[in-house]
């Protein structure tokens, strides 16, 4: 009976040092689970700053092109108007110089006739 008895501690004891195995295994496993999420949730945390500063630096950039493509817009805009004016002066100077022209052509064409009704006379 006491061999039976102290088989059956040894025994109790065995599992129980066993069970106290599973419990730290389970708990190292518990903890290191924790341990895995709080890095994964400061990896998503880290990311979601990373990309809020690449959106604000895009953001940034698209405002300063924007900018860039309005001041450029208006910068042809007035080259363009200038443009204008250049053509609409040089129109109305080679409408002046056909007219001067016309009144020269006339001119001699007058003084020809002029001049073939003297030799005929």
């Amino acid at each position: 009976l006491e061999l039976v008895k102290k088989k059956q501690l040894e025994l109790e004891t065995e599992f129980e040092n066993k069970i106290e195995k599973i419990e730290m295994t389970n708990n190292n496993i518990i903890n290191e689970m924790k341990m895995n999420f709080k890095q994964a949730e400061e990896n998503a945390e880290n990311e979601k700053l990373e990309l809020t500063n690449k959106l604000k630096n895009l953001e940034i950039q698209f405002e300063e092109m924007k900018k860039d493509n309005e001041e450029e817009i208006s910068n042809l805009i007035k080259q363009l108007d200038e443009f204008k004016q250049i053509v609409e002066s040089n129109k109305l100077e080679y409408e002046q110089n056909l007219n001067e022209f016309e009144i020269k052509l006339n001119e001699e064409k007058k003084s020809t006739n002029e001049a073939q009704e003297k030799i005929k006379t």
